[in-house]
């Protein structure tokens, strides 16, 4: 078995874990046979106790067994570039072969492993069986070195994604199917079963190519059966025996999942199922306990997929016939896939053998088509005309859905879809029409189904009118822009040169070519020029005049929404936080009207959504006020999203993260979060999908930080929640997307509560600074980083210098150094937080802090109060009604009362404000009970100074009730006991 403490540790995560994140957990695990392992014992309650029980003493492994190699090292003629993933047997990197000068994919096996026989004969294997099979759709092994650092396999490297996440057309979709099943077939016809086939192994090159990988746990069917129990011992359990389970269960055949003797007809059934979830998007399996799934994959019972073609639905079936001997063979499956593909090439080889004449027979029909040109013409332009009639009347169909009461919309629009695809077939066979007019009709198809880019190439090819053509490139640059503003900002958007040359400048071009055709231009795209050409806040009077002059205009929504959001942004770019919220607001209120009048529009209830949350942030973090207002707005506008299309992943992710942050706000204002937690967690795993477990990962690693944070609040033990946040963030850090930085940010936020709750139990934080920093500096150097990425990381690695410096400050250690770095580091004339609240309240806290450093070591201090004040009361002028701000001011008044009147009234009136309002905070408590130390030590009257002892005491023992071993609240307790022996106060502390 695998070493036991990995397992056991994996299992012990699972085991706490619900179904979806259970799934999450095992779906990261590179290493099959470890995951097969925990899968087994997940499956088997009476076998899983057995292994617990057995493995109570196993210490985990010393650091003493990792591996050394680093980027630069040499393995023969093998330099390492960089570490491309981690598994439990080794891990895979990227290297350069200096002799044949390429790169290539290097998989180790660590020393530890080849002292056992099993794990070592595994990796020979693979090396085995990939140097039998050669074909351009499975990884090729180029050699096998060993070495005194280990063993390691010498592969082709292969740059591109994986499967699911590769965007594919349904013929290119066919296509892949096919040079899978032609990989399987070379495999199969040298006696290989591949065991482990799913997305995961598969992997689509930068070029289009398909590549099957990981052939560890592959068997071969010439390999010797196991005799005897003391033979099986000693061969790798991952060896095929009767009873074993290796592999991925939701992928496996049914008799692969019974434990059986398996065959090559069992890659077929993986094969089937991999067709179907590509095709159908969705998982064969909705079951996520492994207990139950296992059940299910043992008894085939998949979930049918719906809407398919024909074709494929019964390849899909053919594949999964519960009989291994009723499947297809990979061959056969290659020969089905390609007649599907060539149906339609063979229609028209059809067409063209029976159309085949004599060349008389064909001067005769030129002369008969000339005769009849005129009548025939006419009959042309009347069938043209009927069509437009046919494709308007679906428009409009289409849009009285929407106006309609709010609905279930899908399987109308459905149908809608399915007519214009029926009208489609019959202009594609209408032997009336021309080449050019079928393809300017089935581009004004296109066009009203809003699939702007196929719609161009058609239309352009159909030599349609400029105005066809203009509005199809306006609305696909509407479509780029949005989706690019999205990533990049609105700055970069308006100033992208690729985005004006390929999509902008066309449209523009076809605008102007309507104008010269016809002498005026339509209302909607003069809005569009101008807010592209003149100004932002031209085109947006524009666009408003089109909307007050028509009932409902959809495309005239979209601009206007485009425009606004691009104001919004470059407002938000400049700090000018006000006009930001102003556009914010008549964005939302552009979605309320279009809902209004469209009531059955998914589009502009999800676009609400989107900006009422973003609203809702921004009270949050900002004013304060009309937070419950605009997360009701937020969620009511979601909800209705999902009335209209229950299975839209969309809304359910916007949910998710407006319940984040309601809980976030719900413990800052000493409300218990659990329930916006727990509907955080349901629809994250109602939003989740196959293809979008990156972005269901990065939810839920930041659900975890979130009830860390509340677990800390609380006084109870963290670590382990924060710990599986960041392996899930480990694990998405492999993976390189343009959502890099932003994860780097909220992984940043993950390390400061790790840190901070090191200090807590007095541990040494210093490794998680030292992760922290690199993941920044490396970070920050991203190029073309936007203004919001940079938000995120300088706010959350302000968090860790935070708490370094705290640390630091607890230990009497002089804090100044750091506090300068801090400082200049939050300088807001070189940072881009502009007019940020967050960024002054930093800054208050750090002059605080340093000025209180000074007062203790009986030193001046200097200017920091008055900066202080400087930046408490621009803080103030934004967020009134923010706690971390009203104690801020609290603290700072207490420290110029000590410099001068030593009237601490004022300073405690605010503090009780702040307690009011979250009377469960420990943290609040302790910074009261540290500023009325402060007041007990310089008071004029001995009675003033008990007063502030004894509340001092009261204040800091609430804090120790809720979290008995926080090192800070300890130090101040001390503390407090010295100044009370001092004078003779005997203080009562609570145990």
């Amino acid at each position: 078995m695998k070493k036991p403490q990995e397992t056991k540790t994996l299992l012990n995560q699972a085991l706490g874990l619900n179904a979806q994140e259970r799934t999450l957990l095992l779906d990261k695990i590179d290493d099959n046979e470890l995951k097969s392992q925990v899968e087994t014992l997940l499956a088997d309650k009476a076998q899983l106790q057995v292994f617990l029980n057995q493995n109570q003493s196993i210490q985990p492994p010393t650091d003493t067994q990792r591996e050394p190699i680093g980027p630069g090292s040499l393995i023969n003629r093998i330099r390492i570039i960089k570490l491309l993933g981690q598994g439990g047997m080794g891990s895979v990197y990227l290297g350069f072969d200096e002799k044949l000068e390429r790169q290539v994919a290097v998989k180790s096996i660590r020393p530890e492993h080849l002292k056992n026989q099993a794990t070592q004969q595994r990796f020979i294997r693979e090396a085995q069986i990939l140097s039998k099979i050669n074909h351009p759709s499975i990884c090729q092994l180029y050699d096998y070195l060993e070495t005194p650092d280990g063993d390691f396999l010498v592969l082709e490297y292969i740059k591109g994604k994986p499967l699911y996440q590769s965007p594919l057309t349904d013929t290119q979709k066919l296509t892949a199917m096919a040079d899978l099943a032609a990989a399987l077939s070379v495999a199969h016809e040298h006696g290989i079963v591949h065991r482990d086939l799913k997305p995961d192994n598969i992997m689509i090159t930068d070029e289009g190519q398909l590549k099957v990988l990981d052939f560890g746990i592959a068997q071969s069917l010439s390999q010797p059966k196991v005799a005897t129990k003391e033979t099986a011992n000693k061969i790798s359990g991952d060896l095929t025996q009767h009873g074993s389970l290796v592999g991925t269960i939701r992928y496996m055949s049914p008799e692969q999942a019974q434990g059986k003797n398996i065959n090559t007809a069992s890659d077929q059934y993986a094969l089937g199922i991999i067709v179907q979830e590509v095709f159908s998007h969705q998982a064969a399996y909705q079951v996520m306990e492994t207990e139950q799934l296992l059940a299910d994959v043992q008894q085939g019972k998949r979930i049918e997929a719906t809407g398919l073609p024909e074709p494929i639905t019964n390849l899909i079936k053919d594949l999964t016939q519960l009989d291994p001997t009723q499947r297809p063979t990979a061959q056969d499956t290659v020969k089905q896939i390609n007649t599907i593909i060539n149906a339609p090439k063979f229609r028209q080889k059809k067409i063209i053998k029976y159309s085949i004449i004599s060349t008389g027979l064909v001067l005769l029909l030129v002369l008969l088509w000339q005769w009849q040109q005129f009548g025939n013409q006419a009959a042309r332009n009347e069938s043209i005309k009927k069509y437009e009639t046919q494709i308007n009347a679906l428009v409009q169909q289409a849009e009285q859905i929407f106006v309609l009461p709010i609905h279930p919309v899908d399987e109308e629009i459905k149908l809608i879809e399915q007519q214009g695809e029926a009208l489609y077939i019959v202009i594609l066979n209408d032997a009336l029409l021309t080449e050019t007019d079928k393809k300017r009709l089935m581009g004004i198809i296109l066009l009203k189904g809003e699939l702007y880019a196929d719609a161009i190439t058609l239309l352009t090819e159909g030599q349609a009118e400029s105005q066809l053509l203009a509005d199809a490139w306006t609305m696909l640059y509407i479509e780029k822009a949005t989706e690019f503003s999205d990533q990049y900002g609105m700055d970069q958007t308006m100033t992208d040169n690729t985005l004006r040359e390929n999509y902008l400048n066309p449209a523009l071009k076809y605008i102007e070519q309507v104008h010269q055709d016809a002498g005026q231009v339509d209302p909607l795209f003069q809005a569009f020029v101008l807010s592209q050409t003149t100004s932002l806040d031209a085109g947006l009077q524009a666009v408003n005049q089109v909307l007050a002059a028509e009932h409902w205009n959809k495309k005239a929504v979209n601009l206007k929404a485009l425009i606004l959001s691009a104001l919004m942004t470059q407002a938000m770019e400049n700090g000018q936080w006000e006009q930001a919220k102003f556009f914010a607001l008549k964005t939302a209120e552009t979605y309320q009207i279009s809902n209004q009048m469209a009531r059955s529009f998914p589009p502009s209830y999800i676009s609400l959504c989107y900006v009422s949350s973003g609203l809702m942030r921004d009270a949050i973090h900002r004013s304060g006020e009309q937070v419950v207002a605009f997360s009701e707005q937020a969620i009511g506008a979601c909800e209705n999203a999902l009335k209209l299309q229950p299975n839209n992943k969309y809304p359910m992710q916007l949910l998710t993260n407006i319940y984040m942050m309601k809980a976030q706000w719900e413990m800052d204002y000493g409300t218990n979060p659990d329930d916006s937690l727990s509907k955080a967690k349901h629809w994250n795993q109602q939003g989740s999908s196959l293809d979008d477990l990156y972005r269901s990962s990065w939810t839920l690693a930041s659900i975890l930080a979130i009830e860390a944070k509340k677990l800390m609040l609380n006084g109870e033990a963290s670590q382990n929640i924060i710990n599986q946040a960041l392996d899930l963030f480990n694990n998405m850090m492999k993976v390189e997307t343009e959502f890099t930085p932003y994860v780097v940010g909220d992984m940043l936020f993950v390390l400061a509560l790790q840190a901070h709750d090191m200090v807590r139990q007095n541990q040494d934080p210093s490794a998680t600074f030292q992760r922290a920093q690199a993941l920044f500096d490396q970070s920050m150097l991203t190029a073309d980083i936007m203004v919001s990425e940079q938000r995120g990381l300088i706010n959350n690695m302000t968090q860790v210098y935070r708490v370094e410096l705290l640390e630091q400050f607890e230990k009497g250690q002089n804090i100044l150094p750091l506090g300068q770095k801090l400082l200049a580091f939050l300088n807001p004339t070189e940072n881009r937080l502009k007019n940020d609240p967050k960024l002054y309240i930093n800054l208050a806290n750090t002059h605080l802090l340093m000025a209180e450093y000074l007062r203790r070591q009986q030193q001046p201090i200097k200017n920091h109060l008055s900066l202080a004040a400087d930046y408490i009361s621009q803080a103030l002028a934004i967020n009134p009604n923010n706690n971390d701000t009203l104690l801020s001011q609290a603290s700072l008044m207490t420290l110029q009362s000590y410099f001068g009147s030593q009237d601490y009234t004022q300073a405690n009136q605010i503090f009780e404000q702040v307690m009011a309002s979250n009377p469960n905070n420990p943290y609040n408590q302790h910074t009261w009970g540290e500023s009325l130390l402060i007041q007990a030590q310089k008071n004029q009257t001995t009675d003033l100074k008990n007063n502030a002892m004894l509340l001092a005491n009261e204040k800091i023992n609430k804090a120790l009730s809720v979290d008995e071993n926080n090192q800070s609240f300890i130090n101040s307790q001390n503390e407090l006991l010295e100044l009370a022996a001092s004078i003779g106060v005997d203080l009562k502390i609570e145990q």
